[in-house]
């Protein structure tokens, strides 16, 4: 309903598409692990993929000297995981325990070395509680045995990686507990009180307020964060918050709720609460109806893995966002209702008649909606295969060819705009270039670089105040960037509108006097100048330590 009032429609599609395939999934999901044969080979299925994806984080870990965040995006489905197959190792014989013990030592592994701190604090609270619960359950000797062996052998893990961390001799090469413990508030990536969530925060309560009880629309976070960070950034009283993160591209907001709530508002609020109510309400329930049971232990672990998601959703970007991640949030939801789906089918006796076309209406219904999605899919992934050949291409006249097609089969890639636009300011075609850069900041593509890039070709295409309101603009939605301050300064000057440029240079040299002189000098001067007047003159940077480096080729392109 949200597409009635939200600025994306494409956008509210695809989110809608992604969540009625979680309902279809989940309906087939509880009458597949309600079938010991098809539960069993689906377990199989998913342990196998998991461990290849796993041993490949662990590969790189030790073969590069400096780790990406690759393996980020995997981390919280190890850490839901993780109590499935723990729990495994406990009743298991022979060869499945064996095969139970090298996957969960995968995933331990795989955690710790994905550098997601929220997966790792998501993993120990779902072990936490799987074995609480284990403990609470009657239980034989060599369970307990193994129960105790078993969680020694994870903290054994934990010490070993860190081990591994004293011994390695880059930087740039950590496990995930290494950033917990070493805290480095230069870093950004690595540092609390520089942490983007906290304005990503910032920006949903002013999307909230502007929309309280419906929100701004599903899946147009990304889209609407500008508007709304140029109102959080207006309060003086949020500088410190407001300053960071310039070159960001916000498309998620680290915290699945937060995103919920500002998309769809209070309505979105009460319907994923109900959802978890439901499952909190049914896990007590199979807690309590089988506590003393040894059979229980499939629905522990579901539980936990289920607790685990939940909490690495306060910080994850992914979630239900990714939609392998919510997938496994699901099955295990099926396996929390495995034994209610057994009762229920060894009850029912009646209805024959009209199950075969509800089945048939379902299926039918199912089918279009993954097809629909599948298509969805399909055409944004050619969109963007088509912009990375476009940018191989030496031809301008092929590489255009391929730019319109993936605007063509996406419409929303705001990236196609961007990457076309740049080639055009290459190509001193400054009218268009203006033009595909300015449809590219309004799908969503807004760092402070997209504005620059779309005031240079402004300026190239003499398009003098359009590119005065864009610099103006930006300076609103980033008003302690230094860099769009030394900008507009710049124009000003040209302009001869010298108050104007006094009052612009000393905002942004109150702000950061280095960063400022160092600016207006590459811009008016030429990166020769600065780098020959940064060596006899401390109070000038060197083009390194600009601040977004990004930005410097942006000033030059189509001038």
């Amino acid at each position: 309903m949200s597409a009635f009032w939200a600025g994306s429609i494409l956008s509210v599609l695809h989110h809608t598409l992604v969540w009625s395939c979680y309902l279809i999934f989940f309906l087939f999901a509880i009458r597949i692990v309600s079938n010991k044969n098809l539960f069993r080979i689906s377990l199989v299925s998913l342990g196998l993929l998991t461990g290849i994806i796993c041993s490949s984080s662990i590969i790189e870990f030790f073969s590069k000297e400096i780790i990406e965040y690759r393996y980020a995006k995997f981390a919280e489905i190890f850490a839901t995981l993780l109590p499935i197959f723990f729990s495994f190792i406990l009743l298991s014989k022979r060869k499945l325990l064996v095969w139970s013990t090298i996957l969960t030592t995968l995933l331990c592994f795989g955690v710790l070395f994905s550098l997601s701190r929220g997966a790792l604090f998501a993993s120990i609270l779902g072990l936490f509680i799987f074995i609480f619960l284990r403990i609470l359950t009657k239980k034989t000797t060599r369970e307990k045995r193994r129960l105790v062996c078993a969680t020694l052998g994870i903290i054994l893990i934990v010490f070993l990686t860190q081990i591994s961390n004293l011994l390695t001799t880059s930087e740039q090469k950590g496990s995930t507990f290494s950033r917990i413990v070493i805290q480095d508030e230069k870093d950004p990536s690595n540092s609390i009180s520089l942490n983007a969530r906290f304005l990503f925060a910032g920006v949903v309560k002013e999307m909230f307020s502007s929309n309280y009880l419906v929100g701004i629309g599903a899946d147009n976070f990304g889209l609407e964060f500008n508007k709304f960070r140029a109102i959080f950034s207006a309060n003086p009283e949020n500088k410190s918050t407001a300053s960071l993160y310039e070159e960001l591209l916000p498309q998620r907001a680290h915290n699945e709720y937060l995103q919920i709530l500002a998309e769809l508002g209070i309505v979105g609020a009460a319907i994923i609460l109900w959802l978890f109510w439901g499952i909190i309400k049914l896990g007590f329930t199979e807690i309590r109806r089988k506590r003393h049971k040894r059979a229980n232990i499939l629905t522990h672990s579901a539980i936990a893995g289920i607790v685990a998601f939940l909490f690495s959703s306060l910080f994850s970007s992914f979630s239900f966002r990714l939609m392998q991640n919510g997938l496994v949030f699901f099955f295990l939801v099926a396996i929390l209702l495995r034994n209610y789906v057994v009762e229920k089918n060894q009850e029912k006796q009646n209805n024959l008649l009209i199950a075969p076309r509800l089945k048939l209406l379902f299926i039918s219904i199912a089918l279009v909606a993954c097809l629909s999605l599948t298509f969805f899919s399909a055409l944004k992934a050619a969109s963007k295969f088509f912009v990375y050949q476009a940018e191989k291409q030496e031809s301008f006249e092929v590489a255009t060819s391929y730019y319109k097609n993936a605007i063509f089969l996406d419409p929303a890639n705001s990236l196609a705009n961007y990457s076309y636009g740049i080639r055009l300011l290459k190509e001193r075609n400054y009218f268009d270039s203006a033009s595909q850069i300015q449809q590219s900041v309004e799908k969503g593509l807004n760092a402070s670089v997209s504005y620059s890039y779309l005031v240079s070709s402004q300026l190239s295409a003499n398009q003098i105040q359009p590119a005065l309101k864009t610099n103006s603009d930006a300076i609103k939605i980033f008003p302690y960037s230094v860099f769009l301050r030394v900008r507009y300064a710049a124009m000003l000057k040209k302009l001869h509108r010298e108050e104007e440029f006094n009052e612009q240079f000393k905002i942004a040299e109150q702000l950061n006097k280095r960063q400022a002189r160092s600016w207006i000098l590459l811009i008016n001067k030429g990166a020769l100048a600065l780098a020959q007047e940064s060596l006899n003159n401390k109070e000038i940077l060197s083009l390194t330590e600009l601040h977004p480096n990004q930005a410097i080729n942006s000033i030059w392109v189509g001038q």
